[in-house]
């Protein structure tokens, strides 16, 4: 039976709705542009990022369904797991209108998410580590790309944060502060509050397998989410 699972509901828990028919797994498209050069044969291509797409949804109704309810469910964006890839997540939105007054009079209709390129670990947890006493830990990149994680780092002073041995971050904390650095965004933060200036240099990235995350100064505790990443 298929399902779907959006914005942490199960399709299975939602009364009369039926997924009818699930997108195919797909790799998403590579954007390039074009350089053509004068006196130059050919031309060259610049990679410029994978492309959002569209991933569509087949729904019906059965007895005892409440549209209102299932209208209200198709709306917004969060995380979603389709049951032909039950351990990935993706993060995608609705944001196209949705024939329902088709699906009312012929029990179906087609929903569409707008999905961002990359794919997440629908099992992987943050994980946290009290780093008194250490000064390196290795984190492994399940994924088939390099990944973009959601770090937060609590200490006091100046720290310099290294990843396999390269320097990516200087970090200047207050006593005890944390900072959040999130390199898809690509902003420094804890909460509400934006703490871009207390952060220099690259965000992190992990590439394919394990990494090795280093660092000096006085760290106390470091939280990692999104540590792996799939096309």
């Amino acid at each position: 039976m298929n399902y779907i699972v959006f914005k942490n509901i199960d399709s299975r828990s939602v009364k009369g709705l039926i997924i009818s028919e699930l997108p195919p797994i797909t790799k998403p498209k590579m954007r390039v542009r074009i350089d053509t050069i004068d006196g130059k044969d050919g031309s060259d291509t610049v990679n410029l990022g994978f492309e959002a797409y569209t991933k569509t949804v087949k729904i019906g109704l059965t007895k005892g369904y409440d549209i209102d309810n299932i209208i209200s469910w198709f709306h917004g964006e969060g995380d979603i797991q389709f049951s032909n890839e039950p351990d990935k997540v993706y993060r995608v939105k609705v944001y196209e209108q949705i024939d329902f007054e088709r699906l009312l009079r012929f029990r179906t209709a087609n929903v569409k998410f707008y999905t961002q390129p990359f794919k997440y670990s629908a099992t992987e947890r943050t994980r946290a580590f009290a780093t008194n006493g250490i000064q390196s830990l290795d984190i492994r990149n399940a994924g088939n790309y390099f990944s973009k994680p959601l770090i937060t780092f609590t200490g006091t002073g100046d720290i310099t944060v290294y990843v396999n041995g390269a320097k990516k971050c200087e970090l200047a904390l207050d006593s005890n502060e944390s900072i959040t650095l999130d390199a898809d965004k690509q902003e420094a933060f804890f909460g509400d509050v934006l703490k871009n200036r207390k952060m220099d240099g690259e965000f992190i990235t992990f590439e394919i397998g394990k990494n090795t995350l280093t660092w000096t100064g006085s760290l106390s505790k470091i939280e990692i989410t999104y540590y792996s990443r799939w096309l």
